[in-house]
């Protein structure tokens, strides 16, 4: 978590569950602690495996809480709050498509930005 939220840049976030289920957060800036969803226009949501296909896109779509009291925590993405089309436990064990739950084998941030924003 320290060197996610100290990036500064645009990530790709991978999500690795069982039975070979891939996911896929592009957030196009910064990610930041918050009870309110956020994100550009180009945010997306991904499924990589086992059939590629976008989820969700656009703004307003990622959310990461783990401290805020009386807020859900872990990392969520899509637009309907109450609904997430995926969503990260606070352990992170468990990734959730679409009311599955997956147990999560592996969580992978790539940053895509430049040496400034290191």
């Amino acid at each position: 978590m320290h060197h996610v939220l100290s990036y500064r840049g645009p990530t790709l976030t991978f999500l690795r569950g069982e039975q070979g289920t891939e996911f896929c957060l592009a957030a196009s800036a910064e990610w930041h602690e918050s009870n309110h969803y956020w994100g550009s226009d180009e945010c997306y949501a991904l499924q990589i495996l086992p059939l590629f296909h976008v989820i969700e896109s656009g703004p307003k779509l990622l959310y990461l809480n783990m401290s805020i009291r009386g807020y859900p925590k872990g990392v969520r993405a899509g637009r309907n709050p109450s609904k997430p089309a995926i969503s990260v436990n606070e352990a992170f064990n468990i990734v959730e498509y679409s009311g599955i739950p997956y147990t999560l084998h592996s969580v992978e941030v790539w940053g895509c930005g430049n040496t400034q924003h290191r």
